[in-house]
């Protein structure tokens, strides 16, 4: 049998109830000496808690659940480790469960976690496609709270923590402006998605308030694979002769490197580069990449905190202020 708190309890000459509250993290007038005590002690007999007795007591199971496209789940790898860091340091478990993009998938996968007795779930619809009210229903009927990371049908639900895609591809094309370009491409995801709809209209935004007329025919959408970085850019420069291009991911991004690179162009000088993400899966190789940040830190530790603060009441919706990372990828038009 393991370490109990009764075994910590008499290597400490305290009450079994004292050392509870100070394993737990409970709120409590114990004193820090006593808190040292305890928690020494509970490190030297090596005190693993019995998590099934916690959640008998607390009512939770320090689990969170989180779901992820299933044919892209690669592309959340830097939002699933911010997540993974957040939960570690809440003193909670991730569950990561892969959801086809639909809303009959993403609802068999809540109800599969709910199953779980997760405290709550952290859900990224922003590749779903053909969003329902039934699942925005479902959503808001669950008793655990259920964070988005996006708008669902074009819906900012409660208990949604969202980046701004739109301010986020308004400050990348004015960028890019101030910098002299007047030709810029725009690369998205599906047309079908409504963060691509989002990015498109920051995008057209910001060329309007610089008097530039805006042409559907310079925006490039497909899946957000290399490919599409690669074939968008060739469309685009052999075509409209596109100076700047403004990227929805990384992966993206590193298909439009890759035709600069087989064609020669230096980015920063012949074509200037601007990724909306983190830049991660570029910055690997060692190229300085420009890119809009939408904070994944911050959403995953809010999204956490939410979790492990919910109340059973609805917390309204908070957008999330995306910041230009300037690097070399970006130059003024020559």
């Amino acid at each position: 049998m393991g370490v109990t708190i009764k075994d910590v309890a008499k290597k400490t000459g305290v009450s079994v109830t004292t050392v509870s509250l100070v394993l737990n993290k409970k709120t409590s007038r114990i004193s820090e000496k006593t808190r040292q005590l305890i928690e020494e002690a509970a490190r030297e007999l090596n005190y693993v808690p019995n998590q099934t007795a916690v959640s008998l007591v607390t009512k939770k199971t320090q689990l969170i659940g989180m779901i992820v496209p299933a044919d892209t789940y690669y592309q959340y790898s830097d939002f699933i480790r911010s997540v993974e860091y957040a939960c570690k340091n809440a003193g909670y478990y991730l569950n990561i469960s892969l959801a086809e993009h639909t809303p009959e998938s993403i609802g068999k996968q809540i109800q599969a976690l709910m199953r779980y007795n997760v405290d709550g779930i952290i859900l990224d619809p922003s590749l779903l496609r053909d969003p329902s009210d039934s699942l925005c229903e479902m959503i808001r009927n669950q008793s655990i709270p259920i964070v988005s990371t996006d708008q669902i049908n074009n819906q900012a639900l409660p208990n949604a923590i969202l980046p701004d895609h739109k301010r986020g591809a308004y400050i990348a094309a004015e960028y890019l402006l101030e910098l002299g370009h007047t030709s810029i491409g725009l690369i998205t995801g599906p047309d079908s998605l409504s963060i691509t709809a989002s990015m498109v209209q920051g995008y057209r935004e910001a060329l309007e308030s610089y008097h530039i007329p805006f042409a559907e025919d310079k925006i490039y959408c497909g899946s957000y694979h290399l490919q599409t970085g690669y074939s968008g850019a060739e469309q685009l420069i052999n075509e409209y002769d596109i100076s700047a291009v403004i990227t929805a991911s990384d992966a993206i991004a590193y298909g439009v490197y890759k035709y600069a690179n087989d064609h020669h162009l230096v980015l920063g000088k012949d074509l200037s580069l601007i990724t909306y993400g983190s830049g991660s899966l570029i910055d690997t190789m060692g190229l300085p990449l420009t890119s809009v940040s939408i904070h994944l830190d911050r959403i995953a530790r809010k999204s956490v905190n939410l979790i492990r603060s919910y109340n059973h009441e609805l917390v309204n919706t908070e957008v999330i202020e995306p910041t230009l990372i300037e690097r070399g990828s970006t130059g003024r038009k020559l």
